[in-house]
C-alpha cells in the first residue's frame, strides 16, 4: 500500500484499502484516522461512516460508534448496517431498536441460511427473553 500510495496519494480507494488493512491488523486509531480524513472529502459515503462507526466500537466509544452507524444506516440501509447498527445499540442500552434493526437484519439478509442468521435468531431470542422481564 506504501507504493501505491506514494505513486496516488490523493487516490480514495487505496486509500480506504489501506484503513481496512490497517483495521484488520488491529491498528484501529490508525485506520480511523485514514477513515475521517476520507469522510471529509467523501461525506456521503455510508461506507466510512460504516468503518468508523465500527472503529469507535472497538476502541470503545459506543456512543460515537452508534451515531456513525446510524448514519450509515441512514444512508444505505443493508443486512450488514442493520446487524451491527443493532449490536451497538443494544450494547447502549438501547435494547427495543436493537431487537427492531436486528429483526430488519433478517427480513433483508440473503435468503439462504448461514451460521450468521443462526447466531442472530438465538441473540434475538435472548433480546426478546430480556425484553420480556422488563
Amino acid at each position: 500500500f506504501n507504493k501505491a500510495l506514494e505513486i496516488e496519494p490523493e487516490n480514495n480507494v487505496v486509500q480506504f484499502r489501506y484503513a481496512n488493512c490497517l483495521a484488520s491488523l488491529g491498528r484501529i486509531a490508525e485506520a480511523l484516522k485514514v477513515y475521517q480524513r476520507l469522510q471529509q472529502e467523501l461525506p456521503e459515503d455510508y461506507r466510512l461512516y460504516h468503518e468508523i462507526g465500527m472503529a469507535f466500537a472497538a476502541l470503545g466509544d459506543l456512543e460515537k460508534a452508534r451515531e456513525n452507524l446510524r448514519i450509515a444506516v441512514e444512508l444505505y440501509p443493508s443486512p450488514v448496517t442493520y446487524l451491527n447498527y443493532a449490536i451497538v445499540l443494544e450494547k447502549t442500552g438501547s435494547l427495543e431498536e436493537a431487537v427492531s434493526y436486528l429483526r430488519l437484519y433478517l427480513q433483508t439478509a440473503p435468503e439462504e441460511e448461514s451460521p450468521q442468521k443462526e447466531q442472530a435468531r438465538k441473540i434475538l431470542a435472548q433480546w426478546g427473553k430480556r425484553l420480556q422481564k422488563r
